[in-house]
């Protein structure tokens, strides 16, 4: 009896450490510095900030984050960016004018997987779509999409591909496939699906999921000339809400066109939603494009956030709106609107 005790308290605490989770460990030997320079980790999503300081040429990090994230270490003004997770990670840091480093990890290959997607996979991809007719984009993303599953379905080790995944979401050609991002998406382990990165494809593909059942879309605003409406002042006519900002190059290349468009279609309306934080900035860039005759409004409003109404992550973005006020689709370019209005 004591013998088979023994043999369950063994196997319950075998058990328990099997089940402790593993944190990072980061060690690194640096050179060019003096002792007693601060050194400051930070993560992207704010889960960690931490500060220790460099002695007899070395520093380290301890912790443990709840899922794989872009961070930085900050060494004076010098800054080095990495994907950090929890694998032990070492570094070598030779500091002189500029930073140079080495990293490698314990176990997982999350900087070769990134390596590889930003240098050759996407690189060539971006490539491809400069040389391809704009009607045919969306047909040369859905075969990258697909070799990307095909590789990743066999790939063992699939850390980083939740950073991918939000690449992938904001990427010409790549976001008008949900479909295909939620089957990347389905390959990531739990706790990458609840990361902070897997959060955001999660909430692209609602809201893809949210505007492809035919609904109707209507909001409250007060204009940048202080007057109050809503949307559904606007039927009878095609509605097309355009997120924007000043700052956004993409954004003011498009913005003429769609001007264009407007100019031509008596039946087409246009309110731009700004997401800019400098109200004077935006206000400037509405007189340089000269779209003072559109509906133009913030996207903090009063009574609701846009952004977070519509879940839009990045601009440009846009939604267009049927004269009885219900979802034609999103995430239309320029050649596309144009078909439509033909």
């Amino acid at each position: 009896m004591k013998r088979f005790i023994c043999f369950l308290l063994f196997v319950l605490v075998l058990f328990a450490c099997e089940k402790q989770e593993k944190g990072y460990d980061i060690e690194a030997n640096i050179t060019g510095v003096s002792d007693g320079v601060e050194v400051i980790l930070l993560t992207e999503n704010e889960e960690i900030a931490d500060t220790t300081w460099v002695k007899n040429n070395t520093f380290s990090f301890k912790g443990k984050t709840a899922s794989a994230v872009m961070s930085v270490i900050k060494i004076g003004q010098h800054i080095i960016k990495f994907p950090l997770d929890n694998d032990e990670l070492h570094f070598e840091i030779t500091v002189n004018k500029n930073i140079n480093f080495q990293l490698e990890y314990g176990n997982l290959t999350i900087r070769e997987n990134l390596n590889r997607y930003m240098d050759e996979t996407s690189a060539n991809y971006l490539k491809a779509v400069k040389r391809t007719p704009l009607d045919r984009v969306d047909s040369l993303a859905l075969v990258f999409l697909s070799q990307l599953e095909k590789e990743y379905v066999s790939k063992k080790d699939k850390s980083g591909l939740a950073i991918i995944l939000v690449d992938l979401t904001k990427l010409i050609g790549t976001k008008n496939h949900p479909q295909k991002i939620n089957e990347l998406y389905t390959l990531l382990p739990e706790h990458e699906k609840s990361g902070y990165y897997g959060k955001k494809v999660r909430l692209f593909l609602e809201q893809k999921k949210h505007l492809s059942e035919k609904r109707q879309i209507d909001f409250e605003y007060v204009d940048i000339k202080g007057n109050a409406g809503t949307v559904n002042q606007f039927k009878g006519n095609y509605v097309l809400i355009e997120f924007w900002a000043s700052w956004c190059s993409p954004c003011k290349i498009t913005i003429p066109y769609i001007k264009a468009l407007e100019m031509n279609r008596d039946n087409l309306s246009v309110v731009a939603v700004s997401v800019d934080h400098n109200v004077d900035a935006w206000k400037d860039e509405i007189t340089k494009m000269e779209i003072h005759h559109w509906t133009n409004i913030h996207f903090n409003q009063d009574a609701v956030n846009l952004k977070q109404l519509f879940s839009v992550t990045s601009v440009p973005y846009n939604i267009l709106l049927d004269p009885q006020g219900y979802v034609v689709g999103e995430n239309y370019d320029v050649n596309q609107l144009k078909k439509i209005f033909k």
